[in-house]
């Protein structure tokens, strides 16, 4: 009995230890938030920490940006890209119904899908879960009012694949425009329907949406984005056509019980939306990237000891993340009506710290404040504009080198093809992403374009 006790304790205790959650001091987590919302000049943030059974804390801060609302658990925000874990368990529930095989072809499920050569045969559904299946982030996507999952799928066709499918992981998401596409075909219902029937409605997220007008009407906070390091509104179209991916809505209360659903496996206040089985195939590394595996639907990363089960999602004028601590069965969520394509995501850094706080880990300070490094990048700008306009008057005044006109039009050109051959990005989406240093760049172009064309009249002149 003595030695049955003692190899009890020695294996027991510290297990239970393990599962137990350290004590956190809420407050701790209201005083962190609230700093880096100022450091960054953060509108209106939402966070909800969750237990497999509880809630351990649920608070809003800021504006909505909407007639002086504040933002509360309850206000919807865009998700971004952390709609493709819902898009994942879609999926998984019509594995689960035997409808779908991960390692069958996509082409079995959509015949009309097809990408330049033989590759669409290669692709199966674990590919594009897995982002391994090819198709890059460049990927042409459907154009026109009329935008549908269907019209995606057609403007793959010519897409030449970047890497043999299942060889190597790109983070692309024309890969979930594809799932979502599948889903409805094999459903026999839209997308956004078959979310509302299968996973919110069963998970009791009713302020969960994949519509505009019900999210605006449930008070959808208004997003901004930061314009010379200050956050301005800026309402930007709905992407019905882009659910899967990136445009569903929810709150950051609904979220946490998204996420309470992941801690338990699948069920949630006597509903299961999937088995067991099937949330440890969604949270399992199915390739190795670079820093993080990616699962489906899901990133994992070694954190404090543990495991984090995480996914952020990034519009031009929200951010969010969610993370899950499944060791000890804790997981956050935080949802911002602010984004900057330069600088880290401060929801980002915040889901972090408070997972780290709930780890026993204090929160990693920022290296610099957002506000502070947008501010420099807008003083370079100011700087360099300062100087062209100087070029520019002194040619207008007189005659200069060729190579000062060559020099002018490398630096139009630069800025001109650069960004878009870089970024993949066209400059209509370029202005939509950032339009502070898009404008700027275009500006700068027609200057150095201008002055190019002063000192070209000039070299005439003089000859």
């Amino acid at each position: 009995m003595l030695l049955f006790s003692l190899v009890l304790v020695a294996f027991y205790f510290p297990l239970s230890l393990l599962a137990q959650r350290p004590v956190v001091d809420t407050a701790d987590i209201g005083r962190y938030v609230t700093k880096e919302m100022r450091a960054d000049r953060v509108p209106g943030l939402g966070i909800v920490v969750v237990t497999r059974d509880s809630v351990l804390y649920a608070q809003g801060f800021g504006s909505t940006g909407r007639k002086g609302e504040s933002v509360t658990a309850d206000t919807p925000f865009l998700l971004g890209s952390m709609s493709k874990s819902v898009t994942a368990l879609a999926i998984m529930q019509l594995v689960e119904a035997g409808r779908v095989h991960l390692d069958s072809p996509v082409v079995r499920y959509l015949p009309d899908f097809v990408v330049e050569g033989t590759g669409a045969a290669k692709i199966t559904v674990r590919h594009l879960l897995a982002h391994t299946s090819g198709i890059p982030a460049s990927a042409p996507r459907a154009h026109g009012s009329g935008r549908s999952l269907a019209s995606h799928i057609v403007a793959l066709h010519d897409v030449e694949l970047a890497s043999e499918p299942g060889a190597t992981h790109e983070y692309s998401s024309p890969n979930y425009q594809v799932l979502g596409r599948l889903v409805e075909v094999v459903s026999g219902e839209p997308f956004a329907a078959y979310v509302q029937r299968n996973v919110f409605g069963p998970l009791g997220m009713r302020r969960s949406f994949a519509d505009s007008l019900g999210a605006r009407a449930s008070g959808l906070a208004r997003g901004h984005q930061m314009i010379f390091g200050m956050p301005l509104a800026r309402d930007l179209p709905f992407e019905g056509d882009r659910l899967p991916a990136a445009a569903l809505v929810s709150t950051a209360g609904d979220m946490g019980r998204f996420l309470q659903a992941q801690l338990r496996e699948g069920e949630l206040n006597g509903a299961r939306v999937a088995s067991i089985a099937a949330f440890r195939e969604m949270h399992k590394p199915q390739v190795q990237s670079e820093g993080f595996a990616y699962a489906m639907g899901w990133r994992v990363n070694p954190f404090a000891g543990g495991t984090a089960v995480h996914h952020g999602g990034i519009l031009p004028n929200y951010r969010g993340k969610m993370v899950l601590l499944p060791e000890l069965g804790v997981a956050v969520v935080v949802l911002t009506n602010v984004s900057s394509v330069i600088g880290a995501p401060t929801s980002h850094r915040v889901a972090d710290g408070v997972a780290g706080l709930m780890a026993g880990r204090a929160p990693a300070e920022p290296r610099w404040s957002l506000v502070w490094f947008l501010s420099a990048v807008a003083l370079g700008m100011v700087a360099i504009t300062a100087l062209q306009i100087r070029g520019l008057l002194r040619a207008r005044r007189g005659p200069r080198q060729v190579r000062g006109a060559m020099k002018e039009l490398v630096f139009a050109g630069l800025l001109l093809l650069g960004p878009p051959l870089l970024l993949n990005f066209e400059w209509v989406e370029i202005l939509r992403q950032t339009p502070d240093v898009g404008s700027w760049m275009l500006i700068s172009a027609a200057l150095g374009a201008v002055t190019a064309a002063y000192n070209a009249r000039g070299i005439r002149q003089s000859s």
